[in-house]
């Protein structure tokens, strides 16, 4: 097991070997103790399959824990989001964000989906990240609202970057992004009301909003 302690603006790591924690050390940049490092260093530790424990002392006496353990044949989580409109669907994460449909599947025997030619389930990519779109059959519907409770946060190298570029391809339901934990966070709601965050990391204040 590997820890990695964030105290104040130090970082300690232990390890078995000395040798290893030299060189994980020195790839990670230890003069820059802060979320953004914390983050990295989980994400280059965690690809080599070992345990990682940040513990990062907060304001207040409060203490923020990051862990990552070793996979198990574990390699994506992708969203899956029950829609009620396809079409509007894919306007938003395709035209929109700017997401690549790379499996779908047209309904052609007789099933509850009229055997229309419509889309009705679809898997979608951004770089590395995915999600699934399903349409309910009309008789599956809810009644009641989409979304609530729940939300899908996307790691990026740029977040305001993909801000950007989302304003310039139209996108509506744009809030302005903010900083919080130490990440530039751009929110939005798709259709039917998920919301997703693009997220990176920055050194900005906290409740820091961009200034437009």
């Amino acid at each position: 097991m590997l820890l990695i302690q964030d105290r104040g603006w130090g970082a300690v790591l232990y390890s078995s070997s000395a040798a290893e924690s030299k060189q994980v050390l020195h790839d990670a940049a230890p003069k820059r103790a802060d979320i953004a490092f914390r983050i990295h260093v989980i994400a280059m530790l965690a690809a080599t399959g070992k345990t990682v424990s940040i513990a990062k002392t907060l304001g207040g006496g409060r203490t923020m824990t990051m862990t990552s353990v070793p996979s198990a044949n574990v390699t994506q989580a992708v969203p899956f989001f029950g829609v009620t409109n396809m079409e509007a669907s894919l306007r938003f994460y395709v035209d929109g964000l700017g997401f690549q449909m790379t499996c779908w599947w047209i309904p052609e025997g007789p099933e509850e989906y009229e055997p229309n030619g419509r889309i009705r389930w679809c898997r979608l990519e951004l770089g590395d990240a995915a999600l699934m779109l399903q349409e309910f059959m009309p008789s599956r519907r809810p009644k009641d609202a989409l979304g609530i409770g729940a939300s899908v946060s996307f790691a990026c190298e740029d977040a305001l970057a993909l801000y950007r570029e989302f304003k310039s391809r139209g996108i509506a339901r744009l809030n302005r992004p903010f900083v919080g934990n130490g990440l530039w966070v751009v929110p939005l709601s798709d259709p039917d009301g998920y919301r997703i965050d693009f997220s990176s990391p920055t050194d900005a204040p906290e409740e820091t909003e961009l200034a437009e």
